[in-house]
């Protein structure tokens, strides 16, 4: 009996790359292509189980994509599901008719997707439910790794395909590594196996000496793993960020504050912290407005980011005080805040600790005019997505944010 087929068009070769690794891995077929002519072609020669189609893609195809499958009756009821960024309600209802199954809203949770499939096609895929949150970044000549609440096999997984891509975009060939573990132990055998696989993609897809990878922990149960596995002896663990930075030649506080990307290329699939207990997302969802809120007891600050940001679409909140932020932020959502670190009465590092025993998820960018490397630790030690020192240039905020929001990977 013929497997399940699916077809995936993106450009993006990190989402064919990973859903295809674990589509096989669930026993079906998979084909792959770059962008919608080469889909259609393959779609008449193969008739395809289901489609997985990247919205970016299909808006800059050279074809009619929709309408050309529509009107060959062979393919013309193949279900599709959409990845999107964003899609308006009227977008949505002309997609209606072109038999899309679902349409799920970036940044996407890859056991939707794999739910999504198991019901297209009546059958049973493999799903990590481990809750894993796991943040990837480069900076300069060093990939930093930063992995919390548990191990999940398939965030894992993806990780080597995240890799390559941040290295192909900004031009490098061999990293050193920091991994950063801070709450993290290993309790059951499975941990290990994933541990075990975590390190070789890092020390694989970064080519990598063991000794140029460092991992940031408290937990005895990593350090006694790698030192019986010879392979792994070079690797330091330590639980002290200053002499880790040293180690790795970050003499320069500046080499460590996360810049803004060097690439305007557009962010790939990406992860999500929650596994969602639904499928697709509802049209309020894909039409959900990003809320940034912005913490600066100077005026013109708070002004500038606003208007830097004013084109976004974004809806931007400002507070002067940081005591009427923490207020609010337990009624409003946000995706993202840019907090000062110096304000009377309650300062960023206070509403950093005051977010952090709330169990508060938010990715934060420091925006300050302080660069001391002992500020700079004391923040990335709270949580901070990025730290950007005053003055900056309105591209590289924007370019940040961008990373950011689509980086809480």
């Amino acid at each position: 009996m013929a497997s399940d087929e699916i077809l995936i068009i993106d450009r993006s070769n990190f989402v064919k790359d990973f859903l295809k690794e674990k589509f096989l891995q669930s026993g079906f077929d998979v084909l792959t292509s770059n962008d919608c002519f080469d889909g259609l072609i393959k779609m008449k020669n193969h008739f395809p189980d289901v489609v997985i189609l990247d919205y970016v893609t299909l808006k800059y195809a050279d074809i009619n994509f929709l309408k050309e499958k529509q009107d060959y009756k062979a393919i013309r009821d193949i279900p599709i599901i959409l990845l999107a960024n964003k899609i308006n309600t009227n977008t949505v209802y002309q997609l209606a008719k072109y038999n899309i199954t679902k349409i799920f809203s970036k940044p996407i949770k890859f056991g939707d997707i794999m739910r999504s499939i198991s019901e297209l096609l009546n059958k049973t895929v493999i799903i990590d439910e481990t809750p894993c949150q796991l943040d990837v970044t480069i900076n300069y000549d060093t990939l930093f790794i930063d992995i919390a609440r548990g191990l999940n096999g398939d965030r894992i997984d993806s990780l080597k395909y995240k890799i390559r891509e941040l290295m192909n975009i900004h031009r490098i060939d061999q990293l050193k590594t920091l991994l950063i573990m801070v709450d993290m132990n290993l309790s059951y055998n499975n941990d290990y196996r994933k541990f075990h696989n975590l390190i070789h993609i890092i020390l694989d897809t970064a080519k990598t000496e063991p000794k140029f990878l460092k991992i940031l922990t408290k937990s005895k149960e990593v350090k006694d793993f790698l030192k019986l596995n010879s392979a792994f002896k070079d690797i330091e663990v330590t639980d002290n960020i200053e002499s880790t930075l040293e180690k790795l030649n970050i003499n320069n506080i500046n080499d460590y504050i996360v810049p803004a990307s060097k690439t305007g290329k557009e962010d790939v699939f990406l992860w999500t912290n929650e596994i969602s207990e639904k499928g697709a997302y509802g049209i309020d969802e894909i039409e959900k407005i990003v809320k940034i809120a912005v913490v600066d007891d100077d005026e013109y600050i708070l002004d500038f980011i606003k208007e830097v940001l004013a084109l976004t679409g974004y809806k931007i909140y400002t507070y002067s005080k940081a005591g009427d932020f923490l207020e609010n932020v337990k009624k409003e959502k946000f995706d993202l805040i840019f907090l000062d670190l110096m304000m009377p009465k309650i300062s960023g590092f206070d509403a950093l600790q005051t977010l952090n025993k709330s169990g508060n998820k938010i990715p934060v960018i420091i925006f300050s005019a302080l660069s001391q490397r002992e500020t700079v630790q004391r923040a990335l030690s709270l949580g901070v997505k990025s730290y950007l020192v005053k003055p900056v240039d309105s591209s590289v905020i924007l370019k940040k944010v961008a990373e950011v929001l689509n980086a809480n990977i």
